[in-house]
């Protein structure tokens, strides 16, 4: 399957300077970039290179995204700040659905395959990137990258598995899930790998609802970007007040 891509970040392209779409494949359309370039954040919680996100939300009625937001380089101010970087995988439905409407699964696939990765220099154009019409694996412990900018899917950034969605109760699992299918926006914090759990998540919601659940695995929120479900290794005042702005329920998972 031929599917398309595009990159956010701070870059000065001289009439442009600051966080915008560098780069698009051919089948992005004006309405589509104007979605990519509102849901693409320009900060993180965390400024750890090993602390990456996945995150999905539908497009449109036809598409979704499946992006993968990472630290990048210096930006291009010299301020010493980093660049945040946003690679986003666009997929029609159908293409979706190949993949039983699961981001994670797709996610996986496809930096097993080496797509959803930084590049050494920021293109003006973007080709678009082939993937199988069916995942290479079908649970966790697939996708154990060698990419330096990439750890493995399931495990912390130190290296050791987390059995952070192995440890929540089924009754908080589906608890959350329940929240999600009734379109709650919620906030779960204390997993060390909150890939690892929205991938179990996702296997309690039902098939023709995972497409409307948006999520993110370490994002801040913002007004511009309504995630319903936050995954979040930890809190602070800051992040908290901000949660509770949004009228996001916050879900504590015990130690």
């Amino acid at each position: 399957m031929d599917i398309q891509q595009a990159i956010f970040t701070s870059l000065d392209r001289s009439q442009v300077r600051g966080y915008q779409l560098v780069a698009c494949s051919d089948g992005i359309d004006r309405n589509i970039a104007r979605e990519l370039h509102r849901w693409s954040p320009s900060s993180m919680v965390s400024d750890a290179p090993a602390d990456w996100t996945i995150n999905f939300y539908p497009v449109c009625q036809d598409y979704v995204a499946v992006a993968r937001t990472a630290i990048g380089g210096p930006e291009y101010s010299n301020r010493g700040a980093s660049q945040v970087v946003t690679i986003t995988a666009i997929l029609h439905n159908r293409q979706f659905a190949a993949y039983d409407n699961n981001a994670v699964l797709f996610a996986s696939t496809a930096l097993s395959l080496g797509w959803l990765r930084i590049p050494e220099e920021m293109p003006r154009q973007l080709d678009t990137f082939q993937v199988p019409s069916i995942p290479l694996a079908s649970s966790l412990g697939f996708a154990k990258s060698v990419q330096p900018d990439v750890a493995p899917l399931g495990e912390t950034t130190s290296g050791r598995a987390d059995n952070s969605s192995l440890a929540m109760s089924s009754k908080i699992s589906a608890e959350i899930s329940e929240q999600l299918v009734n379109r709650q926006r919620v906030a779960i914090v204390g997993a060390q790998s909150p890939i690892e759990l929205i991938a179990s998540l996702i296997s309690s919601i039902p098939h023709e609802k995972r497409r409307e659940v948006s999520f993110t695995t370490g994002l801040p929120p913002a007004p511009h970007r309504p995630f319903q479900a936050h995954f979040l290794r930890q809190t602070n005042p800051v992040l908290s007040q901000m949660l509770k702005s949004a009228g996001i329920n916050v879900i504590p998972l015990s130690p």
